[in-house]
């Protein structure tokens, strides 16, 4: 991985941070002012508490703040309360506005970080989307899912995390530079202790804790492949009654993934129950030995009182740091996908607009010029020096065996994916590939059916206009499509029309239903290169027969490609090519 194996490096380079829109930043910003007014809370109540408590030990003590004892002597002349009420109401007002702040930053953290999480989200899916076809056949769905998914509450959690730490470190400084005022010597033993403890712990976990975070990186991606796989192959586990192969891979990764992290809450939340009782046996002897120098047992009561309520307030601070400090370490090889992935956002936006871009001019012909195309995971090329003229209003047709590169020419032709060697020209211009070029000018030219159909989870006509907001669908050339198509008949027969919803990618629908929605989607764009691959498998003779009716109808009007294994098929293509397998 290009970045360094360490998650501070992420954030203290603002790795993260510029994926942050201004908005954001700027709620940030006013969270971090509220953070710091919380500081200053803090020190208000802790400085309430200490005449409040020699008040109550020793009635005839005087209120030593001048700013305190100037508000008493001012009320007194119209409510009268005694000096114990007095600061006991100050006492509490204090600790309410500071809980009251308090809750109001966790509030802001907790919505804040969720709408990062939804930024982070929508970029990396509009990262998904937009990039090559090429990075698509090279990676596994299910990684992405698991990034866009999951490793994105993750990316809220240490974001919240963060904040936390921040926040925390605040809270600590002020308490802590209030107790130093009450009494140096307790505080700084007891507070150096907690730390000590902490930091100790903190650097015997680290090498466990980054152990964890990347099995729990690998963990969620697998947890995610096992639900798509044994939920994408539903019929044949079905059919081959394979259910609890798939019910243990899921079982193993689930676990191992849900035992991962209850190791990592207990290393969060464990050292606080720890500390407590460590932290209360300490504040007691360092007392002890301290009223024995000083000899005074009243005066001991109100400081006792004072640093324990201190550290009441600092443990669960300190606590806080920690915990949050393990979440980002259990989370540090989530968040490094994530930010490598979100590397590539600003590039990808580069396709965004392409429908308001010039759309490349065909009118003559489609080139080949001795191409050549190898898979990554292939040495040999499965496409080798192949020239290819396609006149604007011809129909070629093209046959070969299974594994020929069948498929692969055509995705080259479509501009999907980038030949090692050779060129595709439209009119004489060159399509160039990656960012900068101008595959997606080309792109609106093309009408493709694919041998796979791909049908969501909604209704025909949304199916077939596929893409487009339903208010926005041409009905004119929607029921043009689903005429040529040989649609009409199943619109016909159903309750809902076009309306009818066709089920998670199409259950509703036979392979023959599937594969007409997929020419009637072909129709409905329009384009002057219609592609068609493998487009009659799943047909009906009589169907199959009326769609290429339908198709020799088009001749002329578009450049019509063909891909099919029988050749009965493409007696009326101007030209057929055979590809032969170099496997």
């Amino acid at each position: 991985m290009a970045l360094k194996n360490n998650f501070l490096d992420v954030f203290l380079s603002f790795n993260l941070w510029k994926y942050i829109s201004n908005k954001r930043k700027r709620q940030l910003g006013f969270l971090s002012i509220l953070i710091i007014i919380s500081g200053i809370s803090e020190i208000f109540t802790l400085t309430s508490i200490a005449p409040f408590l020699e008040i109550l030990a020793n009635p005839q003590s005087k209120i030593e703040n001048n700013i305190l004892r100037n508000i008493y002597d001012l009320q007194f002349s119209f409510l009268s309360l005694d000096k114990l009420t007095f600061m006991l109401i100050v006492f509490l007002l204090f600790l309410t506005l500071s809980a009251l702040i308090r809750l109001l930053i966790l509030y802001l953290n907790d919505f804040i970080s969720a709408l990062i999480g939804n930024e982070l989200g929508v970029k990396t899916f509009s990262s998904f989307l937009y990039r090559p076809y090429e990075f698509h056949l090279e990676n596994n769905t299910s990684k992405m899912i698991s990034l866009i998914v999951t490793k994105i509450d993750s990316a809220i959690d240490s974001i919240r995390s963060i904040i936390n730490i921040i926040c925390s470190a605040i809270i600590l400084i002020s308490i802590f530079t209030t107790l130093i005022g009450i009494n140096i010597f307790i505080t700084t033993a007891t507070l150096a202790s907690i730390l000590l403890f902490y930091l100790l712990l903190a650097l015997i976990l680290r090498k466990r804790l980054g152990v964890i975070s990347k099995k729990r990186s690998f963990l969620i991606r697998s947890q995610t492949q096992s639900i798509q796989e044994g939920l994408g192959f539903i019929r044949d586990i079905i059919i081959d009654n394979c259910q609890n192969y798939f019910l243990k891979i899921f079982t193993f990764n689930d676990r191992s993934l849900r035992i991962i992290d209850a190791r990592s809450y207990f290393i969060a939340g464990s050292p606080k129950y720890i500390l407590e009782v460590l932290g209360i046996i300490f504040l007691l002897v360092t007392s002890i030995l301290y009223k024995e120098n000083i000899g005074n047992e009243l005066s001991i009561i109100p400081l006792l009182g004072s640093i324990a309520f201190g550290m009441q307030r600092i443990l669960p601070v300190i606590q806080q740091i920690y915990s949050s400090f393990v979440i980002l370490s259990t989370n540090k090889d989530s968040i490094l996908d994530l930010v490598e992935i979100l590397k590539h956002t600003g590039k990808s936006q580069e396709f965004i607009n392409a429908s308001s871009r010039k759309i490349l001019k065909f009118e003559e012909e489609i080139s080949l010029e001795k191409i050549s195309f190898k898979y990554s995971n292939n040495p040999k090329y499965i496409i080798e020096n192949l020239n290819l003229n396609i006149k604007k209003g011809s129909v070629l047709g093209i046959i070969g065996k299974s594994g020929s590169g069948k498929s692969t020419l055509i995705d080259i032709i479509m501009g999907l994916i980038k030949p090692q060697k050779g060129s595709v020209k439209v009119d004489g211009v060159e399509l160039l590939f990656g960012e900068n070029g101008n595959t997606k000018q080309w792109f609106p030219r093309i009408s493709h059916v694919p041998q796979e159909i791909f049908i969501s989870d909604n209704s025909i006509q949304e199916n077939i206009a596929f893409g487009i907001n339903k208010d926005s669908i041409d009905n004119a050339q929607l029921l043009k499509a689903i005429k040529n198509s040989q649609l009409d008949s199943l619109i016909r027969n159903t309750k809902y029309g076009l309306n009818m919803y066709v089920g998670e990618r199409g259950a509703l629908l036979s392979g023959g239903q599937k594969q007409r929605i997929g020419f009637a989607r072909a129709l409905y764009k329009g384009g002057d290169l219609l592609i068609l691959d493998e487009f009659t498998s799943a047909l009906d003779v009589k169907t199959e027969e009326s769609l290429i009716e339908t198709i020799k109808n088009l001749k002329r009007q578009v450049t019509i490609i063909i891909v099919s294994h029988k050749k009965s098929l493409l007696g009326f293509c101007d030209e057929i090519i055979e590809l032969e397998s170099n496997c």
